[in-house]
């Protein structure tokens, strides 16, 4: 079945009514593009684990348009209102109680279910016109580099999917942050564009995170994106903590290789000099370098390079994310 692009709001007709039957569609989203489903499909849900070589084990997040298409999902505790009134609709994924309408398939046979309301304007009307909750997984194959445009899914599956929708570039281009609500202590599983002191500020609470939860192997278990090798490019991919350790590593390595930077510095001037680098942003913008780390991933996982070398972010704020993303992508295990 053919792949069509398009932003035009009056095919979005055509999305909601494949998705209403039961089919798959590649749906943009302000972190990245999505796999779609409705949740109310086995079918559906089957087919969405099948194109990406998914393993039923890895839960999926379902997408919805309000909190009152919630309470047919989840059990909703009150410490989710003040999240939703600040962050949603946007980037932040929210671990609850499922009930008993959703599927084991989307929870990993779980008690839990991970559901967001993404913020994408085409996304929100196709939600909203079909009244749809959407288990949406990112839209290529698993383990490997997140897409952040409507081609990015196209080269993954081509016509494996019967209808990309076109809504532009990825404006994060990083996977949202995943906040659980179900443990002793609301704790982020997957850090994203949400940071956890925005987190903490908002429930006035000392927020966790994995590396500080007992429970951390669980907490893996109810949350997509946490496997020690995930977002991956073929090539091989090492990371560099400053010039010097970039310099090191590059000695030891063979072959056509090139070096990735956040921003410009007088440090990579030779590198620079040499069109030996990209740089993420150079107006040195760490959002910036966050929406782009994807996409130049997957460009230069195209260029027949032996190594990609690739800059560590300062571990604070949205680079947190950035460097989670990326020590995945780098893990070799």
């Amino acid at each position: 079945m053919k792949s069509f692009f398009t932003s035009k709001s009056n095919d979005l007709k055509r999305v909601v009514a494949l998705l209403s039957k039961g089919e798959i569609v590649a749906v943009p989203t302000e972190t990245v593009y999505g796999l779609a489903a409705n949740i109310f499909h086995e079918d559906a849900i089957a087919q969405l684990f099948k194109v990406k070589n998914r393993p039923f084990s890895d839960p999926l997040i379902v997408h919805i348009h309000s909190l009152e298409q919630l309470q047919s999902i989840a059990y909703i505790p009150e410490t989710l209102h003040a999240l939703s009134d600040k962050f949603w609709p946007g980037p932040l994924t929210i671990i609850l109680q499922k009930k008993p309408s959703i599927s084991d398939k989307i929870t990993a046979n779980k008690n839990t279910v991970a559901v967001r309301m993404p913020s994408h304007p085409l996304l929100r009307e196709i939600l909203q016109t079909g009244d749809l909750a959407l288990a949406a997984p990112s839209a290529n194959p698993f383990g490997y580099i997140s897409p952040t445009t409507a081609n990015h899914v196209y080269e993954s599956f081509g016509n494996k999917v019967p209808y990309i929708l076109d809504g532009g570039k990825a404006e994060f281009g990083l996977e949202s942050t995943v906040l659980n609500l179900t443990s002793d202590v609301p704790t982020i599983l997957r850090p994203g564009p949400i940071t956890k002191k925005e987190i903490n500020e908002i429930l006035n609470c000392t927020v966790h995170d994995n590396a500080e939860n007992s429970n951390s192997s669980s907490n893996n278990e109810i949350s997509p994106g946490l496997l020690p090798q995930h977002y991956s490019p073929n090539t091989k991919l090492i990371l560099f903590k400053g010039i010097r350790d970039l310099e090191a590593k590059w000695e030891k390595s063979t072959g056509k290789k090139i070096a990735v930077f956040l921003k410009p510095s007088s440090e990579s001037m030779t590198f620079r000099s040499k069109n030996l680098c990209v740089l993420l942003s150079p107006a040195g913008n760490i959002k910036e370098a966050g929406a782009e780390t994807f996409s130049i991933l997957r460009q230069l996982d195209q260029q027949d390079l032996s190594t990609i070398f690739f800059e560590e972010s300062s571990d604070n704020g949205i680079g947190i994310a950035i460097n989670d993303r990326l020590s995945r992508a780098a893990n070799q295990t």
